[in-house]
């Protein structure tokens, strides 16, 4: 009987430390926003992304796209995207808004930008460390997923 209860105990420790866990806890949304910028400015480059579940092919150079955020002020980050022009000669920057990390004692789960007519996009964080990035949002009523590494 002992060995039964203790059997049941170790099976429940072990499915409670599996548990999903898509980003380390106990970041502050500062350090998320470090994380994300490298204390200055970084870029990040989607390596793969899916829309509704079905891969996007990065067949060329001009299907590549960045992801950039770059510290302003003490208090504002920037965010953008990056986009080769047709001929793949240069990029195109669209603004994405100020960034703001989520939570006030510890970052939640989102990355919300403002942009200059007021609205707000979010993009849920699944995974964040210092070398990889993965978030969800919604686009023009897809639900797009986007894996990313840092370029510097």
């Amino acid at each position: 009987m002992k060995k039964g209860i203790l059997h049941v105990i170790v099976v429940m420790a072990l499915l409670a430390a599996c548990e999903d866990e898509y980003f380390p806890e106990g970041f502050l949304p500062y350090q998320v926003e470090y994380m994300l910028t490298n204390d200055s400015s970084r870029t990040w480059l989607v390596t793969g992304w899916e829309v509704n579940g079905d891969p996007v092919a990065m067949a060329s150079c001009s299907d590549s796209l960045r992801l950039g955020f770059e510290v302003i002020t003490n208090d504002s980050i920037a965010s953008y995207e990056l986009r080769y022009n047709a001929d793949c000669s240069q990029f195109d920057t669209t603004s994405i808004g100020a960034l703001t990390a989520s939570g006030s004692n510890s970052f939640t789960d989102s990355l919300y930008f403002e942009r200059s007519n007021g609205t707000i996009r979010s993009m849920y964080v699944k995974e964040l460390t210092s070398s990889r990035l993965s978030v969800t949002y919604s686009l023009n009523g897809s639900l797009v997923d986007q894996y990313l590494v840092p370029e510097n």
